[in-house]
């Protein structure tokens, strides 16, 4: 009887060891891995949340980009960068858009700068700044459409310089005022050539009252570049006047008029 208890608990005992034996594996091989397993999942669901959270910001530098419409999104422009817009309504629902240059442009194509004021400025930012008609941005028409230009009221579009080739001395102009004689200084009479920003227009003429051998340049697609000025105005003008430029319809008489017997500045230069 006695051997039979002891047989009996022999087996009890293998029995037991070897169940500490697979418990002792299971944490020692097992659950390790197991663990290898969890911190993988982890660091894949990780990653899905950062293409998730990269998904919601857009960075513009130096490109164009198209689209209905950016909904919940930061969008970040620098350099000379374009956003393009051709939806109806709340194109930016839920963004924020940032213009951190003052070529960074944001384009309406089916919005009126009246509706782009009051219904979508408020998600737009200069430079950190909320955006405000008249005051850190330019919101005017665009063809059937509106664009945001991040200028302010103090920028000055005209750079106009004493040698060719954008050398020698060199001043920048305001718009809306009238350079004279007096206003232009050591510039009357001295201005071979210049450098008018995108979005703006210009008028040269010989004489101060802004008649004689007048000319007109606009920089509608590009900054536009004079490197030599022609014979009629080196060192000839003693009239400057700088004004924004608007895209309107090309069907209105006036603009027909100003294509055809003007210049204007292109992305190529100068056509007429």
């Amino acid at each position: 009887m006695c051997r039979l208890e002891t047989t009996y608990q022999k087996r009890r005992l293998s029995r037991s060891l070897l169940k500490r034996i697979a418990v002792d594996i299971f944490y020692r091989i097992v659950h390790p891995v197991e663990g290898v397993a969890m911190r993988l999942i982890s660091y894949f669901f990780s990653f899905l949340t950062c293409l998730i959270t990269t998904s919601n910001a857009l960075s513009l530098r130096g490109s164009t980009y198209r689209a209905e419409s950016v909904l919940g999104q930061t969008v970040t422009m620098d350099d000379h960068s374009e956003l393009h817009l051709t939806g109806l309504g709340s194109p930016l629902s839920g963004s924020t858009v940032h213009l951190n240059s003052e070529d960074a442009w944001l384009f309406f194509h089916s919005i009126t700068p009246e509706e782009v004021i009051s219904g979508q400025l408020s998600r737009v930012r200069v430079n950190g700044l909320l955006a405000k008609d008249g005051v850190n941005v330019r919101v005017v028409q665009h063809a059937q459409g509106s664009v945001v230009i991040p200028h302010d009221v103090d920028f000055r579009p005209l750079r106009v310089h004493t040698a060719q080739n954008f050398t020698g001395q060199s001043r920048d102009l305001s718009p809306h005022i009238l350079y004279r004689g007096v206003e232009l200084g050591g510039f009357a009479q001295a201005i071979r050539s210049f450098v008018l920003k995108r979005g703006w227009m210009v008028c040269f003429a010989n004489n101060e009252s802004g008649t004689e051998n007048s000319r007109v340049f606009i920089a509608q697609d590009s900054d536009l570049e004079i490197p030599v000025l022609s014979s009629e105005l080196d060192r000839k003008i003693r009239f400057v006047r700088v004004a924004p430029w608007r895209w309107v319809s090309k069907k209105e008489p006036w603009i027909r008029a100003l294509m055809n017997s003007k210049h204007r500045g292109t992305t190529n230069g100068i056509s007429g």
